[in-house]
């Protein structure tokens, strides 16, 4: 009856009419070479006025990102993808500045990063990832500077560095190099 090529056919002209409506509905527009666009003091502009909508831009090594705009400015989520589709990052933004939760993967899904920022500026637990899966820091921020107990790790796990910020100075465990003495 359907044959294996039909139906594949109808398959994918299914999921392109999805993707043209849905593409609609959220009024993207597509940034192949920033035509009609341009940007000044931080604002974004399509045809010299504050631009409103989503725009998506593919990058020339083919990761692609999603950005949300408001009068101009950053506003909502931005969502980056890896040229495998994978998500690289979702960023959330409110006036051009990060706010909120704040995410990075690698490329093969693994957690690369987690930050929480509030009006543009680190605060709370920040954490880095090596590609492994090794927690690489754990640092902590407040109104974008360093507080409190701060740890890192080699890839292997070894501590790399251990200390305190308290009121604007360090004390601990800074690093170490893993060189070696010509007198050891």
């Amino acid at each position: 009856m359907w044959g294996p090529f039909k139906l594949e056919t109808i398959k994918k002209s299914y999921i392109l009419i999805l993707v043209f409506i849905v593409s609609a509905c959220n009024k993207i527009e597509v940034d192949v070479k920033n035509n009609n666009f341009n940007s000044s003091s931080g604002v974004l502009y399509k045809n010299d006025k504050s631009y409103t909508g989503t725009l998506k831009t593919i990058k020339e090594t083919g990761n692609i990102i999603f950005e949300q705009f408001r009068d101009g400015k950053k506003n909502g989520t931005v969502k980056t993808f890896y040229s495998n589709g994978r998500l690289r990052s979702l960023e959330r933004y409110r006036k051009n500045r990060l706010n909120g939760l704040q995410n990075s993967w690698w490329p093969d899904g693994a957690k690369r990063s987690q930050a929480l920022y509030n009006n543009g500026l680190l605060s709370g637990i920040y954490f880095e990832w090596y590609n492994n899966g090794q927690l690489e820091r754990e640092m902590r921020y407040k109104k974008g500077l360093q507080y409190g107990k701060q740890k890192g790790w080699r890839e292997n796990g070894e501590l790399k560095f251990s200390y305190t910020f308290r009121e604007g100075k360090r004390y601990g465990f800074v690093g170490s190099s893993l060189c070696m003495s010509p007198y050891q």
